[in-house]
């Protein structure tokens, strides 16, 4: 049985008008996760968080048909019970799994820049996107390989050449994305040309025996 309270109590002031606004703010957040385990031995945990979270939002006017948007905004994600619980998993001889205690929060830097474009005389739009994330504390999975037969907690055996894989804090996490839209009328053909495409990028870090990786993902369309 698994409980995870938050309660989120802040302040945000903002100044402009219809065209043209900005806005700040901080907010304070507390949460608790408390877990209980009775199988196949017990186990309670029991977790505080607490984290001070900023935004910022603004909106401006770019000539006749245009306008800027702009965020950013600060979060938590706390890990799973399952992730905190030091408990290995030997369903899988070949690939044990364990939780780790010692997990801390997940803190997620987002931001977030969109220019649009609409002429009502001619028709004609464009959109633009761009959106960036970074994580610190990000929870990633440090895997090990044995070079020969390893004895774990409670007397388990980790066999040579099996995997032991547990979840740990890394920072470097970074992702972005970006889209892009124009459209135009073909009067010739009374119809609409429609032309979108993106951009899509993220940097993951990992841990494998005890060596930091980083996988980089790219996508388009």
């Amino acid at each position: 049985e698994s409980n995870y309270n938050t309660q989120n109590a802040g302040i945000t002031v903002r100044h402009g008008d219809r065209n043209n606004m900005i806005a700040g703010g901080i907010s304070y957040q507390h949460s608790d996760l408390k877990s209980n385990q009775v199988f196949p031995e017990k186990t309670d945990v029991h977790y505080t968080f607490e984290n001070f979270l900023a935004n910022a939002f603004g909106r401006f006017k770019i000539g006749k048909y245009g306008s800027i948007r702009t965020f950013y905004r600060g979060s938590v994600n706390s890990p799973s019970v399952t992730q905190l619980q030091n408990v290995i998993n030997t369903s899988n001889q070949l690939f044990y799994t364990a939780g780790n205690p010692d997990l801390k929060q997940q803190y997620t830097h987002r931001g977030m820049l969109r220019y649009s474009y609409a002429n009502r005389l001619n028709s004609t739009s464009f959109f633009g996107s761009f959106y960036v994330s970074g994580i610190n504390n990000y929870i990633s999975n440090a895997t090990y390989t044995a070079s020969k037969d390893s004895v774990l907690a409670d007397g388990i055996i980790l066999r040579r050449f099996s995997q032991l894989s547990k979840p740990v804090n890394l920072n470097g996490y970074i992702s972005a994305r970006s889209f892009y839209a124009y459209s135009m009328p073909l009067k010739f053909m009374k119809t609409n040309l429609n032309v979108n495409g993106g951009f899509g990028y993220a940097r993951q870090p990992g841990l494998l025996n005890n060596v930091k990786n980083i996988s980089h993902n790219y996508n388009y369309s």
